[in-house]
């Protein structure tokens, strides 16, 4: 499909796939993997980021996430690293994530799904955050870290020229393959499985590059549906031409956020 209007450029998807691992305990110590028990009831020094306390990788959680690359035909590392990535989040209580940046845990791979095939980029571990929940009063907000810690496994696929109805059954292929894996419930609307997809246009000779493209990325898609409806919207020439007319500049160096932030500083004090 060429997009109409937009000089020959081809619309494109890649998927950003996290999937809770059904690990007993969380990636990093030793409290007990159950997202749904009494608010703060499984929670420790290590998964509430008190300072002293040393994480110790969970080996399920690596053996469910070689598992599942194994089964996707990836080509597991023989040596993975983990890595600090920084931001804030109210329910991030070390205010950074533990995940696999550099040194993911593999690599490659693919899924073919009713004559489309998907490649994979990496698949890698990382840790979840907590939950903000409604607070006991109106207008308080509370945070529950049972969820603070859990292992997560991430499956981030390479752009495909694909519609909608398709990245929705390859969706839903990939859930059967976690159920039937045994690596976790694959749950969309409980969040044991969260969807983030990746629309673009580029040309057909930059299609392996995703640099030659602006993306809009579509966070926290919470069923097979919601995906489809999502890409086939963002796949529109004249959403993206909208989307164009409105871009911002993209470069989230640490010198252009740390501006960004300084203003935003300014105008709310």
């Amino acid at each position: 499909m060429v997009a109409d209007g937009l000089n020959g450029l081809r619309p494109a998807v890649g998927l950003e796939i996290h999937v809770r691992l059904r690990a007993p305990t969380k990636l990093f110590c030793g409290c007990r993997n159950d997202a749904h028990a009494e608010p703060n009831t499984l929670i420790c020094p290590v998964c509430m980021g008190l300072p002293g306390s040393l994480p110790v990788l969970s080996a399920d959680a690596v053996m469910l996430g070689a598992r599942m690359a194994l089964a996707l035909g990836a080509r597991v590392a023989p040596v993975s690293r983990f890595d600090r990535k920084h931001y804030f989040y109210p329910d991030l209580p070390r205010n950074y994530q533990i995940t696999q940046k550099q040194a993911p845990l593999a690599v490659g791979g693919s899924l073919a799904v009713a004559g489309m095939t998907m490649p994979l980029e990496r698949m890698h571990l990382e840790e979840d955050a907590g939950r903000l929940l409604a607070g006991p009063r109106p207008g308080t907000v509370a945070v529950d870290l049972n969820r603070a810690g859990a292992p997560l496994l991430e499956i981030v696929t390479r752009p495909v020229p694909a519609a909608g109805a398709g990245i929705r059954a390859w969706l839903r292929e990939l859930r059967r393959l976690v159920r039937w894996l045994g690596i976790g419930d694959g749950s969309l609307e409980d969040g044991s499985l969260r969807c983030d997809a990746n629309v673009g246009f580029v040309a057909p000779a930059d299609r392996d590059d995703p640099a030659a493209s602006a993306w809009s990325e579509l966070k926290n898609l919470n069923s097979p549906g919601a995906v489809q409806r999502a890409v086939a919207y963002y796949r529109r020439p004249r959403t993206w031409r909208s989307i164009q007319k409105r871009a911002m500049d993209r470069d989230f160096s640490w010198r252009k956020s740390a501006e960004a932030y300084r203003a935003l500083y300014r105008r709310v004090a």
